[in-house]
């Protein structure tokens, strides 16, 4: 595919300058979801981990406002800046594994896959994961080949910021770990301080992340289980655990990867050892977690990084170039269905409250994208009427994370529910909004809402609602608002409220 080496780096920096515009134009375009407007309240209170994830996402969605960028891609900018180094240690991990060449194909591939370039563009903590994961697997492979303990202590950083990224990254001391231990190679470098010493460094990145954790009661590292231990799902988990590598890798490459265990059996070279471990590890994890839980389908995206090689080199006993091809146009043609939802939803937030005609499950998603703007004009105008001590309340975290964000803080928001406002803010004092008017917003009117609202609030007003029309001519209640007056407390997470 390439002529040569320097051919062939040119190749993926013209793509990553190209992937990098494409990502922050959709990031600019694309509507804020309410998981990415609540990442970035942590934004304007960083602190050393927050009720959902450590604190790399929360650094990242600040980046905007301190260069000065605002709007969608000011809150995204971080994430799309550090996606283009990520493409680059990919690239730089496989060239060292494969080769030039061949490893430039593969980044090729990957860095316009579905497990990839997504997470370059939307403001979660999966983002930068990845892109950690990558950078430290290269590094180690670097660090284990070629030894110096500063190599070791890069290593070291690179996978504390992976910890600090998401809870997943402490999956990585355990897959170098195995791959040490299980080469012989790997078991005489850990007679060398070098990889003691950027376990130390590592060690010391997230002592403080720890130390949040345990002065919070460890609800962060708990919060895969709030749902509770679901035995009785264990198998349908692990069914739909299965089925992921075909969704993020697309359906040929993702049977030949599920295949690529019986590799683990039998003797292989450091780098299939180091592919296979880096893959098979953290899958089995998941695979455990799945039988006591729901495994979610963004929080394995890090095994494909070595899963994808492995799957291409399962298409022959060496990358060819008609393999790497072939296995290239399947993943931009499940990328390109993939996207569909995506191109279709994006430019629905400029439709004035207009939802278009399309299938089902696409008009849900075009519904979930569209009326924000609606909400926010029509939260201005309320706001406009009353005093400056009006706060906005929702039962939902992430539906008051999105109307801050809407309102670009103009006025503060407080959820209703207990466990929420622990999720959503640590330095919330309740007490000084007693007494307060608010109001209250939410997607529907529920059986239950008033008498919920009747307990946190003294009296309660239901005003006009937010309403869509789809092409048709139907209309649609997108949004129910209340005035609420008197704030009696928040409520508790029993059947009363209270």
């Amino acid at each position: 595919m390439f002529s040569s080496d320097r051919s062939a780096q040119r190749c993926v920096l013209a793509l990553l300058a190209i992937a990098t515009l494409l990502r922050a134009w959709l990031a600019h375009v694309y509507p804020v979801l309410q998981a990415e407007a609540y990442y970035w309240t942590w934004g304007r209170d960083l602190a050393w981990g927050f009720h959902d994830h450590p604190p790399a996402i929360a650094l990242l969605t600040a980046v905007g406002g301190v260069l000065g960028v605002s709007g969608s891609l000011g809150l995204r900018l971080g994430v799309v800046a550090l996606g283009t180094l990520g493409g680059w240690w990919v690239f730089r991990l496989y060239a060292e594994l494969l080769g030039v060449r061949r490893g430039a194909t593969v980044a090729v591939v990957a860095i316009l896959a579905p497990f990839w370039m997504p997470f370059g563009v939307v403001a979660t903590p999966d983002g930068p994961l990845l892109v950690f994961w990558a950078g430290a697997l290269g590094a180690f492979w670097v660090a284990w080949q070629r030894g110096g303990v500063w190599r070791w202590i890069v290593v070291g950083v690179l996978t504390g910021c992976a910890c600090l990224s998401k809870y997943n990254g402490f999956q990585l001391p355990l897959v170098f770990l195995v791959t040490l231990l299980t080469t012989s190679t790997g078991r005489a470098a850990l007679r060398t301080r070098g990889p003691w010493m950027g376990a130390v460094v590592a060690a010391l990145l997230v002592t403080p992340n720890l130390l949040w954790n345990l002065d919070g009661g460890g609800s962060t590292v708990s919060t895969p289980f709030a749902g509770g231990v679901q035995l009785e799902a264990a198998a349908r988990h692990l069914g739909e655990l299965a089925l992921l590598p075909l969704f993020w890798l697309g359906p040929v490459l993702g049977v030949l990867l599920l295949g690529t265990v019986k590799v683990v059996r039998r003797p292989c070279s450091d780098v299939e050892r180091l592919l296979v471990v880096a893959t098979w590890v953290p899958l089995g994890i998941f695979a455990s977690v799945a039988c006591v839980t729901q495994v979610h389908a963004h929080w394995i995206t890090t095994v494909f990084v070595t899963g994808l090689p492995l799957a291409l080199a399962a298409t022959s006993k060496r990358l060819s170039r008609r393999a790497c091809l072939g296995a290239g146009v399947c993943v931009l043609v499940t990328a390109v269905l993939l996207g569909v939802p995506a191109w279709v939803v994006a430019p629905i937030d400029e439709q004035a409250g207009v939802v278009p005609e399309v299938p089902e499950v696409l008009e849900r998603l075009a519904l979930e994208a569209s009326g924000w703007p609606q909400l926010e004009a029509r939260l201005r105008e309320e706001l406009a009427q009353r005093d400056d001590d009006v706060f906005l309340t929702a039962f939902n975290y992430h539906i008051v994370a999105e109307v801050e964000w809407l309102l670009d803080d103009e006025t503060h928001g407080l959820p209703l529910r207990r466990r929420h406002l622990h999720q959503y803010r640590l330095s919330r004092d309740v007490d000084e909004y007693l007494g307060r008017d608010a109001l209250f917003i939410d997607k529907e009117r529920g059986n239950t809402t008033d008498v919920r609202l009747s307990r946190a609030f003294e009296r309660i007003t239901w005003l006009a609602p937010v309403v869509l029309t789809t092409e048709d001519g139907r209309t649609l209640d997108r949004f129910v608002i209340a005035s609420c007056e008197g704030f009696l407390g928040i409520l508790g997470s029993d059947a009363s409220g209270r």
